[in-house]
């Protein structure tokens, strides 16, 4: 497996849920819900650098563990 699909599955597994809510039609804030709490980006991103930003959250999470 690819290493970002395998920090995907281990925060689906333990409960770290990290998605893109948007601001406006181009804009978006990421938010990490964890066990049901939930925090969102003090930063704003485009489609492609939101995108960016959570696989690197995913990889973040599992790198920690």
């Amino acid at each position: 497996m690819y290493k970002p699909h395998v920090s995907q599955s281990y925060c689906f597994n333990n409960d770290i849920l990290i998605y893109p809510v948007p601001v406006n039609k181009s804009t978006y804030k990421i938010e990490i819900n964890y066990k049901g709490q939930v925090k969102a980006s003090s930063g704003t991103y485009n489609k492609v650098k939101m995108n960016d930003k959570i696989w690197e959250m995913y990889e973040y999470f599992y790198d920690k563990r």
